[in-house]
């Protein structure tokens, strides 16, 4: 059974461990539109079946029954739901199954005509270990549809974690 993954489950990524044991075959993007935006938290990139703006850039492996027997796995059904998609990989068209989310985002996630999620996406996620300025950086390069007043909530959430850890910056 081949998989798409677009986000933690990317080589190089947090989640990419979930993975290891099974076969990459190489880049892939998906033929059809959809969209991405981060979790509220940053920590993993969620995909939209519904709101169809863009493709997504990803990674295409053929999975085992071990991979959907992990217990990190089953429990992305609570959040998820499996469905087959076309997907463009080594310029072979591959059907795949992916992940998509059953909640609305709030943030979209634009890169050109095509969503990525990004090792800076994910280092957002991470807060503890960045400044406040980081954070607001990342955001603006890559949510750019994050307006001001949000973007100020997050400023007064980060200096809340950074005074209740007597970090300063």
């Amino acid at each position: 059974m081949k998989l798409f993954v677009y986000g933690s489950q990317k080589r190089g990524f947090r989640n990419d461990k979930l993975l290891k044991d099974q076969t990459f075959i190489g880049d892939a993007t998906t033929v059809e539109n959809y969209t991405m935006f981060p979790s509220p938290d940053f920590r993993v990139a969620l995909a939209l079946e519904n709101f169809n703006k863009y493709q997504i850039h990803g990674e295409l492996y053929v999975v085992n029954d071990a991979y959907w027997m992990r217990r990190e796995v089953s429990k992305l059904a609570l959040s998820f739901y499996v469905k087959e998609i076309d997907v463009m990989c080594n310029d072979k068209k591959h059907t795949a199954h992916i992940f998509f989310t059953k909640q609305n985002g709030r943030y979209e996630i634009k890169g050109g005509h095509t969503y990525t999620w990004t090792k800076d996406l994910e280092i957002v996620g991470f807060m503890e270990s960045f400044t406040r300025n980081d954070i607001i950086d990342a955001l603006e390069k890559t949510c750019p549809t994050v307006i001001k007043k949000e973007k100020e909530a997050i400023r007064k959430s980060i200096e809340k974690l950074e005074d209740k850890d007597g970090s300063n910056e």
